[in-house]
């Protein structure tokens, strides 16, 4: 069977209305040439036809800059052609030539990684797009960046970057194998499926690795040793190895004065930690009689449910308003927003569903949950904080403090990729901690 028949029978060509087979009479030879229309650059391929030419059966181009190889391995050039290539099949060779053309959105800022001061490009769907992101602010020598290609149906790439100079060559290896190794039918989800099956997540709550929409924070993390795992088809990257505290750092506290960095960025910290501890906190405050009375704060409950019932509601009843925001048209987000400012918080007061303490302390917590600059930390606080309720409100104070050691101790024994992930809390190390809560002035670092 000859090459045409195998490229039109595994590609069905009369069942793919954009594949397109056409012969062209060029030096006295017929070229076929098969390619698919909506991933391919026509007006370049035209362009192409028209300035090439045939020289014993080997095709001359005068455009230097396209990228042509050739290739006598079926699946290879299937592969290639069903990724934007368009194969020229002539007596002697089979060539396979780039001219790939995605539709994509521009490059813009990043909604969910915004900064006053700072560059305003992100990363987009198209990985080419995203290198030569990183590839305009990494110039050295020692950037790799490696293709792998993940998915038996889909063949998607994914692009391992990291600077050679800076990376562990044992964690390099284990990465590169687990890729390799992944038995995937298809990646669909992008970076989200390519975590999940790489790190096996499910036995913590807390986000292993970092996501990033922002080329200057995943350039910044690969001068500092960190790996970048880029998806074709996704404008997010994953940075890992990250600890806990690599979750909190935000770009803009480097934009700022230093001082006015530090106390921006310990304003997170604690935000952070108020996103978690807050509301079971106030709580136990609320219900137990604490020794030191300066910690009590009894209110009068007179509202329909308990306390904790109305904590716990609340807040789902926050969560819920928030996915009906993200799924609601944008021309509708501010009529929206009033009418859940009024129902909510109105009429769930003068009806006794919730007392206004309530929602005070529970609108505080949203609020500093916003303030993390990675969102599934946000997350991963905000299902621990409910959790956390649920337990003091049933085993009061004393099961509280110790549901919360057993959660700290769990969280210190997670690693990923030997960095233990409150690293450098634990294990303690005071320069690098005192570096992360005290942002220096940029003269006394060699990285910033």
């Amino acid at each position: 069977m000859s090459l045409c028949n195998e490229i039109e029978k595994i590609l069905d060509i009369d069942r793919n209305m954009d594949l397109y087979h056409r012969v062209i009479y060029f030096d006295e030879e017929d070229i076929s040439i098969y390619f698919f229309t909506s991933i391919i650059d026509e007006g370049q391929l035209n362009s192409l036809i028209r300035f090439m030419s045939l020289d014993n059966g080997r095709i001359r181009v005068k455009d230097k800059s396209v990228k042509i190889s050739i290739s006598d391995n079926i699946n290879e050039i299937v592969n290639r052609v069903l990724d934007g290539n368009v194969l020229f099949v002539t007596s002697r060779f089979n060539y396979l030539i780039d001219l790939k053309k995605y539709a994509l959105r521009g490059i813009q800022e990043p909604n969910i990684e915004k900064t006053i001061r700072g560059s305003r490009d992100g990363f987009n769907e198209s990985i080419i797009n995203n290198i030569s992101l990183i590839r305009m602010r990494i110039k050295s020598p020692k950037l790799r960046i490696e293709s792998l290609l993940v998915g038996k149906e889909t063949k998607t790439q994914v692009a391992l970057i990291y600077l050679e100079s800076e990376v562990d060559s044992d964690n390099l290896f284990w990465l590169r194998t687990k890729i390799f190794s992944l038995n995937l039918d298809s990646l669909i989800m992008t970076d989200r499926a390519l975590e999940e099956n790489i790190f096996k997540q499910i036995k913590t709550i807390y986000p292993i690795v970092r996501y990033t929409e922002r080329p200057d924070v995943a350039s910044i993390h690969i001068i500092n040793g960190k790996f970048v795992l880029i998806v074709d088809g996704s404008p997010s990257s994953i940075i890992t190895p990250v600890s806990l505290f690599d979750h909190l750092k935000h770009v803009e506290e480097f934009r700022l004065n230093p001082l006015v960095g530090v106390f921006t960025k310990i304003l997170r910290f604690v935000a952070s930690l108020l996103s978690l501890f807050l509301i079971p906190t106030i709580y136990l405050m609320q219900t137990n009689n604490f020794q030191i009375n300066i910690f009590s704060y009894y209110v009068e409950n007179d509202a329909f449910f308990p306390l904790s019932i109305q904590y716990i509601f609340c807040s789902l009843i926050v969560e819920v308003f928030r996915i009906a925001i993200i799924h609601t048209p944008n021309t509708l987000v501010t009529a929206l927003s009033i009418v859940i400012g009024i129902i909510f918080g109105e009429l769930s007061i003068s009806t006794g569903l919730f007392i206004p303490e309530v929602l005070l302390i529970v609108a505080l917590s949203t609020t500093c949950s916003f303030s993390i600059p990675s969102y599934e930390l946000s997350m991963s606080n905000k299902l621990l904080m409910i959790f956390f309720l649920f337990i003091a409100s049933i085993f009061g104070l004393e099961g509280y403090l110790i549901v919360v050691l057993i959660c700290f101790i769990k969280i210190s024994s997670i690693k990923v990729l030997g960095v233990p992930f409150l690293s450098p809390l634990i294990p303690f190390r005071r320069k690098e901690f005192f570096d992360i809560l005290i942002r220096t002035d940029a003269s006394m670092k060699k990285k910033v």
